[in-house]
């Protein structure tokens, strides 16, 4: 990052940190700890996912193999169909989860660099 952009995160952290009568190194360490607050929340939000993929993959196991669709259908070929879409729903849900990890990582061992490019991020859009 050039120095210009850093002039300007360091002149728009003084800025708001005055709007809000408090000093700039008090306003940066809120950051620091809304981004550790942040990674958190994600945990608890990838718990929770978590949650809904075992349940949904459970779910569409039991369909297929336990109950089945003959039942409903009278036709035992259709009973695949659960567990094939429950496992493509499961794989894309891994996906996802395991793709955003590394911000939630990011957020408890180097908070600052989140707080530093939420900051940097404000002044690009400023421009």
């Amino acid at each position: 990052m050039d120095t210009k952009s850093l002039e300007m995160v360091k002149g728009m952290l003084e800025a708001m940190a005055a709007k809000l009568g408090v000093g700039a190194s008090h306003l940066w360490g809120v950051l620091v700890k809304q981004a550790q607050v942040e990674a958190y929340a994600s945990v608890a939000g990838f718990a929770i996912w978590l949650l809904v993929i075992v349940s949904l993959y459970l779910t569409a196991w039991r369909m297929s193999y336990h109950e089945g669709l003959r039942g409903a259908t009278g036709n035992d070929q259709l009973s695949h169909i659960p567990f094939i879409i429950g496992t493509i729903l499961t794989v894309i849900g891994i996906m996802v989860f395991f793709l955003s990890f590394s911000g939630v990582v990011t957020g408890f061992v180097n908070p600052e660099y989140i707080a530093f490019t939420k900051l940097t991020s404000l002044v690009s859009s400023c421009r």
